[in-house]
């Protein structure tokens, strides 16, 4: 399932925006008939296409993309996590401003992938859509000996993304707030208010999402969740017992997710509604 990038945005940083599923745009120009079926079964992305917001558009500023840097891991020994930093056209030094986090850094930010999380936030923030907001791309760990993630292997089978992303402990949780989060606070004035902080993901990077806010539910109060794989994969399926069991939570969270996932997802949404005050899901 591709990311609808507008919607989850607003969700993230607008709790009263309306959940609603912006419309694919189709190509002007006329093409051969084709099967879908046979199409589906060949290229499953044949009949998706960007909508405008993940797109550049004419007069509106471009924010700039300043990185990689390297960030030193204590919580994982012998690893590093690089980050990219999106800073808005509209930054202002004096005055606070939002901060969002996402997972998976590279996905996000490829200026030819499918989200393009920089077009977006340039076209919402230049509409006033989204304030003003500081992003972190950030990468899963690695140690130096192994290669960086990139848009055919996200690390799953190189790097220390499955450990980090779906283990249900604070660690990743520390990477965040304790290694990351001081760094960039020395760099930029952003707010220190957890409602105006938010993080996502996508899969497992979605998990390590959830896992972020739950853990410090004072520095993050925005989740958002893109086809999380919250089912028995390596543990993520655990989410629902052991945090059924935990204390309350006022983080808010956007999930959009595949039809295999909502068998999963469903028996977990009275847990997350009563650790958290409420949830909200798009299938």
């Amino acid at each position: 399932m591709k990311s609808q990038i507008l919607l989850l945005l607003i969700a993230a940083f607008l709790p009263s925006s309306l959940c609603a599923q912006s419309s694919a745009q189709g190509s002007t120009q006329s093409k051969p008939a084709v099967n879908p079926a046979a199409a589906a079964q060949t290229d499953p992305d044949a009949f998706y296409h960007l909508g405008p917001d993940s797109l550049p558009q004419e007069g509106v500023p471009k924010g700039e993309i300043r990185g990689p840097f390297t960030l030193p891991s204590n919580a994982y020994p012998g690893t590093q996590h690089t980050y990219w930093l999106y800073v808005p056209a509209q930054y202002d030094p004096a005055t606070p401003v939002s901060l969002m986090i996402y997972n998976d850094g590279q996905a996000f930010m490829n200026p030819e992938g499918d989200m393009r999380a920089q077009n977006v936030m340039d076209n919402l923030i230049f509409r006033r859509e989204l304030p003003v907001l500081i992003a972190v791309f950030i990468n899963p760990g690695r140690r130096p000996d192994q290669p960086e993630p990139n848009a055919s292997e996200w690390g799953d089978h190189t790097t220390n993304r499955p450990t980090e992303y779906n283990t249900l402990d604070d660690k990743y949780a520390r990477v965040i707030v304790d290694e990351l989060l001081p760094v960039v606070y020395k760099q930029y004035n952003i707010s220190h208010d957890p409602e105006r902080h938010g993080i996502g993901g996508s899969s497992s990077g979605a998990i390590a999402a959830f896992t972020v806010a739950w853990e410090r539910p004072n520095e993050f109060r925005k989740v958002l969740s893109n086809v999380g794989s919250f089912t028995d994969i390596r543990g993520g399926n655990a989410i629902r017992t052991s945090f059924g069991r935990a204390r309350r939570n006022r983080s808010a969270f956007f999930c959009a997710m595949a039809a295999m996932t909502i068998a999963h997802w469903i028996p977990m949404v009275p847990t997350i509604r009563h650790g958290t005050g409420f949830t909200r899901t798009c299938a």
